[in-house]
């Protein structure tokens, strides 16, 4: 929702993505509607903000040895990699449009997967990667493929290691359909780390629990986020990924408001924490779908604007 947005508009940007969210977003980028760039110009936060969901995935890792005998001290010498390191991991940052977050990770060495209905940022985003990376060999950064369904690609891959692919299309569709092709055939891994951007403020509530339920099955399983010495990749409490949420809320009057919806915490905690049809899985059952939630930053951008951020970390 943008400055003066009525309660009858909120209704009408609902109709007017489910009719059509290529269009909305693509008429929002085009009229310099971007209001949720701010806080990443303003305030970028990704090192703390994956640091923190580390460290969480790191706590429930020590507690997942040491209810096996292990005293805290042997379960934190345990971890033999360092747990603030994306280098290698799968990074996936739904609706991205063209966030620094792409080449923080990026340039941490991580291979990055973004998905955005509008390809004006997409774009945006891969020339500003392609100009700074030197040699593109092998890349496809400036005329995109297209992998299914109309769906396009562009990628980039960088020398020594680290890659980004980003996808033009609608998020469901890529999720539920052109995702688990791509894993299917090798192209692409399941996720160690969920940076979420936005996303639950910019689709139309009643799609949360869909897009929860789409994103889910693309998520690692079966390798441990850390390397342990005393336990096995059998161990089903074991973190094996880590997520990063990071929510932009507009207040006035007293009243939360959009971009261009907004999501209450208590929706937050309902969708990650109980997701629909999941239970905590038994040890015979492999890993839990439930995300264990922490919020960590809110905070307004300036004194005398309504604009504010709140990021949560989690890991299962």
């Amino acid at each position: 929702m943008h400055a003066g947005q009525s309660p009858a508009s909120v209704a009408g940007d609902v109709e007017a993505i489910q009719q059509d969210a290529r269009l909305y977003w693509g008429q929002r980028w085009t009229a310099g509607q971007t209001g949720w760039q701010r806080a990443e110009a303003e305030a970028p936060r990704f090192a703390l903000n994956v640091e923190a969901a580390f460290d969480l995935a790191a706590t429930e890792h020590q507690r997942a040895v040491t209810t096996q005998g292990a005293d805290t001290q042997a379960a934190a010498a345990a971890l033999l990699i360092d747990r603030r390191s994306v280098a290698g991991k799968w990074v996936f940052i739904p609706l991205c449009g063209d966030t620094p977050a792409l080449r923080f990770f990026f340039d941490a060495g991580a291979h990055v997967v973004g998905v955005d209905c509008v390809m004006e940022p997409l774009a945006t985003a891969m020339s500003r990667l392609a100009t700074t990376c030197g040699t593109t060999e092998g890349s496809n950064a400036v005329t995109p493929d297209v992998v299914a369904g109309g769906i396009q690609r562009l990628t980039l891959r960088r020398p020594g290691g680290g890659s980004v692919s980003l996808f033009c299309g609608d998020i469901f569709d890529w999720c539920e359909r052109v995702a688990p092709m791509l894993q299917a055939s090798g192209e692409l891994e399941r996720f160690a780390i969920w940076y979420d951007r936005g996303s639950f403020v910019a689709i139309p509530p009643s799609t949360r629990a869909r897009y929860v339920a789409s994103v889910t099955p693309l998520i690692e399983t079966e390798k441990p986020l850390f390397t342990s010495t005393m336990t096995g990749s059998v161990n089903p409490t074991l973190p094996r990924a880590v997520a990063v949420f990071v929510f932009v809320v507009r207040s006035e009057a007293g009243r939360h408001l959009g971009p261009p919806f907004h999501c209450p915490d208590a929706e937050v905690r309902q969708l990650l924490e109980r997701p629909q049809g999941q239970q905590e899985a038994s040890a015979a059952a492999g890993p839990s779908s439930v995300w264990k939630l922490r919020e960590i930053h809110r905070h307004a951008l300036a004194a005398n604007e309504p604009f504010g951020e709140c990021v949560w970390v989690a890991c299962r």
